[in-house]
């Protein structure tokens, strides 16, 4: 699934194999289909919904993994911060790829 929706958003966003680097070395994306395809992902995930990551987001996503609601909410705090609401699905891809690696421990 992982590798089909990468291709699904790599071609949306028109990105190279370069612009996609960073996803196998776990470092920040260097450009703007980077942070798009990544944005796209994302999206596409459920991590961002019309782009913005919120509460309600997080608690969709423990809904489905079968986390509990305490683990949204850490995961919400963690990173709400870092995402800015309203900046796109480019920008806040970028930043909430940045935040899940810091608290995941990549």
């Amino acid at each position: 699934m992982y590798e089909k929706l990468k291709r699904t958003c790599k071609a949306l966003t028109q990105a190279t194999d370069e612009d996609l680097e960073f996803i196998y070395t776990r470092s920040m994306p260097t450009t703007r289909k980077g942070n798009c395809t990544i944005g796209c992902m994302f999206q596409e995930m459920g991590y961002l919904k019309n782009c913005d990551f919120t509460l309600e987001v997080c608690y969709e996503l423990a809904e489905r993994m079968g986390y509990i609601r305490a683990t949204a909410e850490e995961l919400y705090e963690n990173c709400r911060s870092c995402v800015k609401n309203g900046d796109g699905c480019c920008d806040n891809g970028s930043r909430l790829w940045k935040c899940l690696g810091k608290h995941s421990g990549h």
